[in-house]
């Protein structure tokens, strides 16, 4: 082999400072040590990969192909190191998950209870966050698992269908819209509304139907949860719209009906995401499978 993974390591810190005493730094190398192996790298690759400029390096098309397949390398080991290192002894495996808030409320926890007997050296951590921070949590490898609501295209993620839901009105059952079987967002717009704050991906996704209709809630509460939401409608004050599977949820409990949204939109496809499937330990592909119903 003409590198080390220490070469490989060197070359990216490299790229990603713009100097090599700041890379050399990094992996707690003397500059000089690092100078010379970079020298030594390109020595041995018969190719120039580095342009050193007054004020740091600049990569030449070989040290951008050479960077681009250093990174999947390490990548690759990294993945490696995780995937052999669940088979030691007393080692404990850990999923982070980051999902929208209908899908860490409603969707997940039926299929965690059976997925942590099957792997009891396994912790999961479930986080609530908005479809689009989700994204960026995976490319950034913040998070194993992704669950989101945007109908997107990732090309650099891998997605698979989880659940679809649909949106429903949920009001007190001597409301006037009880007796309804659909209405539109745009008549529902016209009624006292109760709603979730800015905490929740539903403020912001009706908020953005509400302006090309071009008509403003009457928002009599805001609040942080839909069972403050199904508190308060029980009470006989204003509506609500939601996901269907939360509105049977407060449903159970409360005085309440359940309108269907007419709209097209109001019918929410749902996804996991990942950032690369093969390269996931052997535990948290089997919770992928799981929750795509794939059978491993």
């Amino acid at each position: 082999m003409k590198f080390s993974i220490i070469d490989l390591q060197l070359f990216v810190a490299v790229a990603t400072f713009g100097n090599i005493t700041h890379a050399s730094k990094s992996l707690y190398m003397v500059a000089a040590a690092g100078s010379m192996r970079i020298q030594k790298l390109e020595k041995n690759l018969s190719a120039r990969l580095l342009v050193r400029k007054n004020k740091g390096i600049a990569l030449t098309p070989a040290g951008e192909i050479f960077l681009s397949h250093a990174k999947k390398i390490l990548s690759n080991i990294d993945s490696l190191t995780k995937n052999i290192s669940q088979y030691s002894d007393g080692d404990t495996g850990k999923i982070k998950i980051m999902a929208v808030s209908i899908a860490a409320e409603d969707y997940l926890p039926k299929y965690l209870g059976e997925f942590l007997i099957s792997h009891p050296e396994v912790s999961v951590e479930v986080e609530s966050a908005f479809s689009e921070d989700i994204i960026i949590a995976l490319r950034e490898g913040v998070c194993d698992i992704g669950i989101i609501g945007a109908s997107l295209t990732l090309k650099d993620l891998e997605v698979f269908p989880f659940f679809s839901d649909s949106l429903v009105v949920l009001c007190h059952r001597t409301h006037a819209i009880a007796g309804q079987k659909s209405i539109s967002f745009e008549e529902v717009l016209d009624y006292d509304y109760i709603g979730v704050n800015q905490s929740h991906s539903m403020h912001y996704l009706l908020l953005k139907y509400s302006k090309e209709i071009g008509k403003s809630f009457k928002i009599r509460a805001s609040v942080g949860s839909w069972g403050q939401v199904g508190y308060i409608i029980n009470q006989g004050v204003g509506l609500s719209v939601m996901e269907l599977s939360a509105a049977k949820r407060l449903a159970i409990h409360h005085d309440l009906s359940i309108i269907y949204l007419s709209d097209s939109w109001a019918n929410r496809d749902y996804h996991v995401c990942v950032a690369n499937l093969t390269g996931l330990p052997y535990f948290t592909r089997d919770l992928v499978y799981r929750l795509n119903k794939i059978v491993a």
